[in-house]
């Protein structure tokens, strides 16, 4: 796990350098990068929920990942629009 941890700080440090004062440039690097982040999480509660014994625990990650399923399509889908209609 700890290369998931490497691999979301890198992609941190690209995020935190895509602010610019002409944000309609930056837009799409913006918003691609947050799936990314998303999708990396998703699949790390996916590990959980294969590790996991517990019924109750895999009920609550099963809710969690259908969420996460839900933001990382949506933030990826807006950064297919244009800056006026991906925000």
């Amino acid at each position: 796990m700890i290369q998931i941890m490497f691999i979301d700080m890198g992609l941190m440090m690209l995020f935190s350098n895509s602010f610019t004062i002409d944000w309609e440039t930056s837009f799409h690097l913006f918003d691609l990068i947050f799936p990314f982040l998303s999708g990396i999480l998703f699949l790390q509660y996916a590990v959980q929920y294969k590790q996991s014994r517990n019924l109750e625990e895999r009920q609550l990650v099963t809710t969690f990942l259908k969420i996460l399923n839900v933001r990382t399509l949506g933030v990826f889908i807006t950064g297919l629009l244009s800056y006026r209609y991906g925000i």
